[in-house]
């Protein structure tokens, strides 16, 4: 089956089960729970200095985004939902090869089972390129290109005391390349977790065992942690979190040193060369998450730190530090100016693989709200990626500048 027809396929699909969750919503009044439907449109005009994010051979165009997008909320005193759908329509200027239309559709909920126990569940599909979702989670994006995610979950947990609960989550995701050259991979995940409130209602702590296994062509890698978690309100508005823990992991591989060259034949222009083998490795780390956030009636700040195993495009487990840092501040009663940004270290898990990188990205808006659910914004984004396994051309840079005007409908039903 082609990668357009499974995006066809898959995005009917998705579409009909959003139109069944609607459908089948309470009517009478007793039954029915409070109901949110909000459509929205975004046009964005913008500027990129190097669409594909390349380290020579820059294209640069002027390019327009349209985005229709719809989201529900539904709630009863036992069951909540959520339904996402956008669609962003690329199109550029010049380089009309590098059109795409890109999707995310989301479902999710939660159900009351009994007086103190819950269960919940998402769904989510995103269809977009790898310099999108892809460079915002692991800091490396190789070669541009289309990208399918699929996810599902579910859950349970159960309130214990007033002071404690327990609970676990099960997730597996899918992810498929619309380039050959990519190593399509499966991932399964189970995550327990036990939270305890502290008599002062200010702090709680957690333990946090897990398990995942991410399967390609490549390799196969299972990962064990156990985390300890603390979590503080300072006030309402202003929270601290971090969790710190110990990693093992199993990773038996079937083909490393991936090696991208030329290939005029190919679209990209490039193909993937792998060296075969079959060995295991076994690997002790860490990980740690921390997060720190502060907001205000006029401002809001956020401080986060990530350290964890990622995968890569080309199947490579790597060991990923992430840093992120935002704030934005409301100037007058309708402007707000913000700035944020982002630091990634990426170094290879395997001694099989090279992998030794750093991506960082600065971005700054001001935003005009004209209506109460309409906004005019004018953005600039600076992007930076280094490859320090490569002499001579090493560095990609990227400057974006774009205008975005928003509207939304909310309506309650």
């Amino acid at each position: 089956m082609s990668f357009v027809t499974m995006k066809v396929r898959t995005i009917s699909l998705c579409f009909c089960l959003l139109s069944l969750c609607v459908l089948t919503l309470p009517q009478n009044s007793e039954a029915a729970g409070n109901v949110m439907i909000t459509p929205s449109i975004q046009i964005q005009d913008g500027y990129d200095s190097n669409i594909s994010f390349t380290k020579i051979d820059e294209e640069r165009d002027f390019y327009t985004v349209i985005s229709p997008a719809f989201v529900m909320d539904y709630g009863t005193e036992l069951l909540t939902l959520n339904a996402e759908a956008d669609l962003d329509l690329v199109r550029y200027a010049q380089e009309k090869q590098r059109n795409s239309d890109q999707w995310r559709l989301g479902l999710n909920g939660n159900y009351m089972i009994f007086e103190r126990s819950q269960a919940s569940f998402a769904l989510s599909y995103i269809n977009d390129i790898t310099l999108r979702s892809e460079l915002e989670e692991t800091g490396l994006g190789y070669i541009r290109s289309g990208r399918e995610r699929y996810l599902a979950s579910g859950g349970f947990s159960n309130q214990m005391s007033e002071r404690s609960e327990m609970g676990f989550n099960y997730t597996h995701t899918k992810t498929e390349y619309e380039w050959s050259g990519n190593v399509d991979y499966d991932t399964d995940a189970i995550t327990c977790e036990y939270v305890r409130q502290l008599a002062n209602q200010r702090d709680s702590i957690t333990i946090q065992p897990s398990y995942s296994r991410t399967d390609s062509r490549a390799n196969k890698v299972d990962t064990y942690s156990l985390s300890l978690g603390w979590s503080h309100a300072f006030s309402e508005t202003a929270g601290l979190s971090m969790t710190l823990g110990g990693r093992h992991t199993t990773i038996r591989s079937r083909l490393v040193q991936p090696q991208i060259i030329d290939d005029p034949t190919q679209s990209p222009p490039y193909q993937v060369i792998y060296t075969e083998v079959d060995q295991s490795e076994k690997k002790w780390g860490f990980t740690a998450n921390f997060s720190l956030t502060k907001k205000g009636e006029r401002h809001s700040t956020a401080l986060g730190y990530n350290h964890d195993i990622s995968y890569t495009s080309l199947g490579e487990p790597i060991e990923r530090d992430k840093i992120s840092i935002s704030g934005s501040l409301m100037i007058t009663e309708r402007t707000r100016v913000g700035l944020s940004g982002s630091l990634y270290f990426n170094r290879s898990e395997s001694e099989t693989y090279e992998v030794d990188s750093r991506y960082y990205q600065v971005r700054s808006f001001i935003s005009y709200q004209i209506t109460k659910n309409g906004s005019l914004q004018i953005e600039y984004s600076y992007a930076d990626s280094t490859d320090f396994t490569l002499t001579g051309d090493n560095e990609a840079i990227r400057h974006r500048v774009l205008v975005s005007l928003s509207f939304g409908f909310p309506k309650a039903m």
